[in-house]
Protein backbone atom coordinates (compact mmCIF):
# COMPACT_ATOMS: atom_id res chain seq x y z
CA UNK A 1 0.00 0.00 0.00
CA UNK A 2 1.48 3.35 -0.93
CA UNK A 3 2.49 5.71 1.86
CA UNK A 4 3.69 9.28 1.62
CA UNK A 5 4.02 11.77 4.47
CA UNK A 6 2.21 14.33 2.30
CA UNK A 7 -0.76 12.02 1.62
CA UNK A 8 -2.38 12.51 -1.76
CA UNK A 9 -2.77 9.72 -4.30
CA UNK A 10 -0.76 7.73 -6.81
CA UNK A 11 -0.94 8.32 -10.55
CA UNK A 12 -3.52 5.49 -10.60
CA UNK A 13 -5.73 7.22 -8.05
CA UNK A 14 -4.83 5.02 -5.08
CA UNK A 15 -4.75 6.95 -1.81
CA UNK A 16 -1.33 7.45 -0.22
CA UNK A 17 -1.51 6.98 3.50
CA UNK A 18 0.55 9.51 5.47
CA UNK A 19 1.51 7.05 8.23
CA UNK A 20 2.74 3.51 7.51
CA UNK A 21 2.55 2.38 11.16
CA UNK A 22 -1.10 1.17 11.09
CA UNK A 23 -0.36 -0.92 7.98
CA UNK A 24 2.72 -2.76 9.22
CA UNK A 25 1.00 -5.66 10.95
CA UNK A 26 -0.83 -6.61 7.74
CA UNK A 27 2.10 -6.45 5.35
CA UNK A 28 4.28 -9.33 4.18
CA UNK A 29 7.24 -7.15 3.20
CA UNK A 30 8.29 -3.51 3.16
CA UNK A 31 9.57 -1.62 0.12
CA UNK A 32 10.83 1.82 1.10
CA UNK A 33 12.63 4.72 -0.52
CA UNK A 34 15.80 6.37 0.71
CA UNK A 35 13.68 9.35 1.72
CA UNK A 36 12.72 7.40 4.85
CA UNK A 37 16.20 8.26 6.18
CA UNK A 38 15.41 11.95 6.14
CA UNK A 39 11.76 11.98 7.19
CA UNK A 40 12.09 10.01 10.43
CA UNK A 41 10.37 6.82 9.31
CA UNK A 42 13.35 4.57 8.59
CA UNK A 43 14.15 3.58 12.18
CA UNK A 44 10.63 2.38 13.06
CA UNK A 45 10.38 0.50 9.74
CA UNK A 46 13.78 -1.10 10.33
CA UNK A 47 12.78 -2.07 13.88
CA UNK A 48 9.54 -3.62 12.61
CA UNK A 49 11.40 -5.64 9.98
CA UNK A 50 14.00 -6.76 12.50
CA UNK A 51 11.40 -7.69 15.13
CA UNK A 52 9.11 -9.59 12.74
CA UNK A 53 11.60 -11.01 10.26
CA UNK A 54 9.73 -9.39 7.36
CA UNK A 55 11.86 -8.47 4.35
CA UNK A 56 12.74 -4.78 4.14
CA UNK A 57 14.03 -3.60 0.76
CA UNK A 58 15.10 -0.03 0.02
CA UNK A 59 15.48 1.67 -3.32
CA UNK A 60 17.55 4.76 -3.03
CA UNK A 61 19.10 7.71 -4.61
CA UNK A 62 18.79 9.59 -1.33
CA UNK A 63 20.84 7.61 1.15
CA UNK A 64 22.41 5.31 -1.46
CA UNK A 65 25.75 5.43 0.37
CA UNK A 66 24.17 4.97 3.81
CA UNK A 67 21.50 2.30 3.42
CA UNK A 68 23.84 -0.63 2.58
CA UNK A 69 25.32 -0.19 6.08
CA UNK A 70 22.03 -1.52 7.52
CA UNK A 71 22.20 -4.83 5.66
CA UNK A 72 22.06 -7.67 8.15
CA UNK A 73 20.59 -5.37 10.81
CA UNK A 74 17.00 -5.59 9.58
CA UNK A 75 17.49 -4.40 6.01
CA UNK A 76 17.30 -7.24 3.49
CA UNK A 77 18.39 -5.57 0.24
CA UNK A 78 19.14 -2.20 -1.37
CA UNK A 79 18.96 -1.00 -4.93
CA UNK A 80 21.07 2.15 -4.95
CA UNK A 81 21.75 4.67 -7.65
CA UNK A 82 24.33 7.15 -6.43
CA UNK A 83 24.72 10.71 -7.70
CA UNK A 84 24.68 11.76 -10.50
CA UNK A 85 21.30 10.23 -11.03
CA UNK A 86 20.24 8.97 -14.44
CA UNK A 87 17.55 11.61 -14.85
CA UNK A 88 19.94 14.53 -14.68
CA UNK A 89 21.29 13.97 -18.18
CA UNK A 90 19.16 11.14 -19.56
CA UNK A 91 22.28 9.05 -20.13
CA UNK A 92 23.26 5.63 -18.79
CA UNK A 93 23.64 5.14 -15.06
CA UNK A 94 25.03 2.53 -12.72
CA UNK A 95 22.65 0.85 -10.30
CA UNK A 96 24.18 -1.02 -7.37
CA UNK A 97 22.32 -3.92 -5.79
CA UNK A 98 23.15 -5.09 -2.28
CA UNK A 99 21.65 -7.84 -0.17
CA UNK A 100 22.24 -9.25 3.27
CA UNK A 101 24.40 -12.37 3.41
CA UNK A 102 22.33 -15.54 3.61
Amino acid sequence: LPCDRAGGSTEWGEPCRPDPAPLLAGCDALLVSGMTLGNGTFEPLLAHARDTGKPLVAFAQTGSAVLPRFLGAGLTAVSAEPYPFFWLDGGPSTVYRYRAAA
